[in-house]
């Protein structure tokens, strides 16, 4: 029975071991054990087990062999837990055996992965560890498979926030790489790409979460580090010409930074290069050919051209429309991204079923509180507003406000909804809860420690907090308005920046600037 059973085992083996892709450890599960014949084997596997143990005493090499066999039954089963203290002890028992060192690396990895699994990532670290000093002691420090080590500890500590130390790690991983291959080499830019990714993402955390606490001129110092990792990988790209779909994310990647910093035309270059690329190597009506259209037309927009850009949105949307049905939930940003630009142009009536659109393909695989429905409620409460929709604007804006109750949800996320409601209530004459509105979304630009004036959030935020004002002195006398002209023409100043001349909102400030002259 337990030869048989070792038979079955072998046959079962590939689905429970690592599938080894350079740095990249993963189960490989591709047809996971069922629990039926996973309630057959076990006992089987148990005995096994048992058996050697009783035969050859707790060290002996057919007892790691059978522990390590028990623990690969576990994860062919997916129950992951179970199989770690399996693993530690084989790894114990090859040592004091002296068991050929390249099997001991496997089965540290395969422990290391499976906690990591697991949620222990301290105890991950420290058998990813000790691979990567066995690797050194064996091969020195220049191998690939100190360089997967590497990686491994780096991609371990990026999941648990750790950055710094993630950084450090793939940076010695691409010190390795080029030792191995050559500064220019394909094996080199994965991991110098990585490693961009790493600088960027404290950065694009404080974007997204913190919001600007680091003033313009900070996050782009600190986009630097992350740059000539960008271009190095497009370097790479240029040297191996036969690497042209990795070219094409290199140069895309490199835009987009480019973009973050406010490089806006050395940006442009870079994702025009990368859709001459795609226009030579894909078909017509590739969805990611319809990305870099995309890209490039909300580029234009964040430029302040609406109108060049929305030929290129057009462009993205109708190849879209090739690929996926008009309810697809890939087709949610295309229709959200065109809807801001006819939003931008003041093309309303364009601008909300497309915003429309983008919600209810978001509602049928999201729940009506996630962050992202909220965003697209936001979009539309907007767009509605400057339609003069404004009760149905309101209940679309509170509607989006719902998902920032929940614990855990940034208040960042809040701000643009707050300063919406502002603007809502502030059109439908409720000049007094508009105020409270604009002061919610400034104390929240507090919390997340928003500073600069010239960010575009808290330019909209103080434009709409000073034309409410400057609505509330008109309410009580035109020499009250007048005394505020210059408060307003500051309002009207930074809504034209941020939202362009063809807007609604500063179109509104420039209206009320008429009735206040100097």
């Amino acid at each position: 029975e337990v030869k048989k059973c070792q038979n079955l085992f072998f046959a079962l083996r590939p689905l429970a071991l690592f599938q080894v892709r350079g740095y990249d450890f993963t189960h490989s599960f591709v047809f996971p054990l069922d629990d039926e014949l996973f309630q057959e084997l076990l006992p089987k596997y148990q005995a096994a087990l048992k058996s050697a143990e009783e035969q050859y005493g707790p060290d002996h090499k057919d007892v790691m062999v059978k522990a390590r066999n028990l623990a690969g039954l576990y994860l062919a089963a997916k129950r992951l837990e179970e199989a770690p203290p399996l693993l530690e002890r084989s790894v114990e028992i090859a040592i004091k055996e002296n068991v050929a060192v390249t099997e001991i690396v496997q089965t540290l990895y395969i422990l290391a992965a499976t906690l990591k699994d697991c949620g222990q990532f301290e105890r991950a670290k420290e058998h990813f560890l000790n691979a990567l000093d066995i690797n050194v002691k064996l091969h020195g420090k220049i191998h690939a498979d100190c360089s997967r080590d590497l990686c491994n500890l780096s991609n371990l500590l990026n999941e648990t926030g750790q950055l710094e130390e993630a950084t450090s790690y793939m940076r010695q991983a691409v010190e390795v790489d080029e030792g191995l291959y050559g500064q220019y080499a394909l094996e080199v830019a994965d991991k110098v790409n990585n490693l961009a990714l790493f600088l960027e993402m404290p950065f694009q955390f404080a974007l997204l979460k913190a919001a600007y606490s680091l003033d313009h001129a900070a996050v782009k110092g600190r986009y630097n580090d992350a740059l000539p990792m960008r271009r190095k990988c497009v370097e790479i790209g240029d040297k191996n010409p036969e690497c042209v779909e990795e070219l094409a994310s290199w140069l895309n990647n490199y835009a987009r930074l480019l973009k973050g910093m406010g490089e806006y035309e050395e940006s442009l270059r870079y994702y025009e290069r990368c859709l001459v690329l795609k226009e030579k190597e894909l078909d017509s009506n590739h969805p990611s050919l319809a990305a870099s259209l995309n890209n490039k037309g909300m580029l234009f927009l964040a430029m302040g051209k609406p109108r060049v850009a929305l030929p290129l949105l057009l462009q993205a949307t109708q190849i879209y429309k090739t690929v996926y049905a008009d309810d697809h939930p890939q087709m949610a940003t295309p229709a959200n991204n065109l809807a801001m630009i006819y939003e931008g142009l003041g093309k309303y009536e364009e601008a909300l079923p497309l915003f429309q659109l983008a919600l209810e393909i978001k509602l049928k695989i999201l729940s009506p509180q996630h962050p992202s429905v909220g965003l697209s409620l936001n979009n539309l409460a907007n767009a509605l507003n400057a339609h003069g929709k404004c009760a149905e604007a309101e209940e679309r804006c509170r509607a989006s406000l719902i998902a920032f109750d929940k614990e855990g949800v940034s208040p960042m996320d809040a701000i643009p909804k707050w300063n919406t409601l502002g603007w809502i209530l502030s059109d439908l004459g409720r000049l007094d809860e508009a105020a409270e509105a604009f002061e919610k979304a400034v104390v929240l630009c507090a919390e997340c420690n928003i500073k600069a004036e010239s960010h575009p959030l808290m330019l909209r935020v103080r434009g709409g907090q000073i034309l409410n004002e400057c609505r509330i002195a008109d309410r009580e006398s035109p020499e009250s308005l007048k005394a505020k002209h210059e408060d307003l023409k500051l309002a009207y100043q930074k809504l034209l920046e941020v939202r362009g001349e063809e807007h609604y909102e500063p179109m509104v400030a420039a209206k009320l600037l008429e009735k206040a002259p100097m």
